[in-house]
């Protein structure tokens, strides 16, 4: 597949003269302008591109599932293969000027199997199994910075800076370089598991479970200056890590009758450690990030209302996370960034859900859900030293919620009147860990419509739809980019979008 992909929106965070800050209230309003004294784009999808996004994908995966039943046994085996080649030219800087741009290439071969057997008596089910995993991932990165002064930094000095290389950015404060950026991966992880699930009573269930996981990466990192004339190593970084784990879930479950369901549990997981592959520029910086781990506690209940009409479903949680890994991006030598990966020494989550599905009258389906999250960096000290303990983590909403409504009236014998109307609510996020209030995204509502008619077989459809329908502006995610060029990059969303769709099933 080889198509677009996605732009930009440039937010600048800088006053006039390019130099200082501005207020958060000013940069989130557009009100401001980046080192290069380019103004914020006035329209909310407008973007400036000196080439156009592209991303060339090309993806093949097949699975084989094998399933003999015995008597009193059930094995299983499921065999995946994936190859994956990736590329993503990225138009970074979003800026009138050519100064910064990403290629991200990847290339990766997977193979996956697993084995479980399954079983029961009149007290037990249980399941055991094991699982393994071979990886093989290349990356070719590289990044193109500041291509447009180069015929002023040549200018300058042709035998100092050649071609107008200047990875320092000692001739006028701005760097010019080409860097590329070479990972290899191989990954090998294997796992057994068991579970299971015993008959207290005839309405009390107990659950054990447990895993032990082995995970072996072997990593090298490449990192090169690419100039016509010439090529300059940095470094050549290899190493290796292993990690292992044993993970498990304790569970009661109460079933008084068909309709209603009660549990409570407590379990554990875990999540391999790992090498940054993103852009750096000194080995020094290359440090493994640790495995994260979490203990989750968790009370629930679902039940069945009405003869069947009314389901309705709650859970209360409570996730303690031990270095708990993240990504953030903090400026670095000249006006390059670094994207790093490390861990959080604590982090915390709690909250409720509740989910809803009613058939109040024929041919209406009614989903209703609503979430409340509270989270917490514990414990958080940065490399550089910044304190970001206390604050929330980034894209977590305090309150989230979704309404769906699906009508459906026959028309005739042979057709049927379709409709779908849907609301969705998400609260204010932050983007960063630092939670940074420019990149920050207040809450908003989402609705989306759809109108049509359809066989009464369901052999096809005829629809207009209308999603995002009034319109709102809003981001989904943003990047930290003010130390490199005085601006931010924002993913936003969709705008009101329009269609008429044909849906057909063979």
């Amino acid at each position: 597949m080889d198509g677009p992909a996605a732009s930009y929106r440039r937010q600048g965070v800088m006053q006039a003269d390019g130099a200082t800050p501005c207020a958060a209230a000013d940069a989130k309003a557009g009100r401001c302008y980046d080192f290069f004294v380019f103004p914020t784009e006035r329209d909310f999808y407008d973007v400036s591109e000196n080439r156009k996004p592209k991303l060339d994908v090309e993806n093949y995966a097949g699975s084989l599932k094998v399933l003999w039943q015995g008597e009193s046994v059930t094995v299983q085996s499921v065999t995946g293969l994936q190859y994956l080649d990736k590329t993503h030219f990225e138009e970074t800087d979003v800026n009138p000027i050519d100064f910064l741009n990403l290629d991200y290439g990847v290339n990766s071969h997977t193979f996956t199997e697993e084995l479980h057997f399954t079983g029961e008596t009149d007290s037990t089910k249980w399941i055991a199994g094991v699982f393994y995993l071979d990886e093989t991932l290349d990356q070719d990165q590289t990044g193109d910075i500041g291509r447009y002064f180069r015929p002023l930094i040549e200018s300058i000095d042709p035998v100092a800076y050649p071609g107008g290389f200047d990875p320092t950015g000692s001739a006028i404060g701005i760097p010019a370089l080409f860097a590329r950026v070479k990972n290899t991966q191989d990954l090998q992880s294997w796992a057994v598991f068991g579970q299971v699930n015993y008959s207290l009573t005839d309405t009390i269930d107990a659950v054990f479970g447990l895993r032990y996981t082995d995970e072996e990466k072997d990593f090298r990192q490449r990192v090169q200056f690419e100039e016509p004339t010439f090529t300059a190593p940095l470094y050549d970084y290899r190493d290796s890590i292993q990690d292992e784990n044993v993970s498990g879930k304790v569970a009661l479950e109460y079933s008084p009758n068909e309709d209603m369901f009660l549990y409570g549990s407590i379990s554990t997981g875990f999540k391999a450690g790992g090498f940054n592959g993103g852009f750096l520029f000194d080995v020094n910086q290359q440090q493994p990030y640790d495995p994260e781990t979490i203990t989750t506690y968790e009370l629930g209940l679902k039940s069945t209302w009405l003869d069947g009409k009314l389901r309705a479903n709650a859970a209360a949680f409570y996730n303690d996370y031990q270095d708990m890994q993240l990504f953030r991006i903090e400026a670095g030598a000249g006006l390059i960034p670094l994207q790093i990966l490390d861990n959080a020494g604590e982090a915390n989550t709690w909250g409720l859900e509740l989910e809803m599905t009613a058939v109040p009258l024929e041919g209406l389906n009614i989903q209703l859900s609503l979430g409340y999250l509270e989270t917490d960096l514990a414990k958080y000290v940065t490399d550089a030293g910044a304190n970001l303990s206390g604050n929330d983590l980034a894209q977590s909403p305090q309150l989230s919620g979704f309404a769906y409504f699906d009508y459906q009236r026959p028309l005739g014998e042979s057709l049927t009147f379709l409709s779908e109307l849907s609301f969705s609510y998400k609260d204010d996020v932050f983007f960063t860990a630092d939670n940074n209030p420019i990149l920050q995204q207040d809450a908003y509502w989402l609705a989306n419509l759809r109108l049509g008619i359809g066989g009464a077989s369901e052999h096809w459809r005829l629809a207009f739809f209308c999603t995002n329908l009034f319109d709102e502006e809003y981001l989904v995610h943003g990047f930290d980019l003010a130390s490199t060029m005085g601006s931010n990059q924002l993913f936003v969303g969709r705008p009101r979008t329009a269609g008429v769709e044909l849906v057909l099933r063979l």
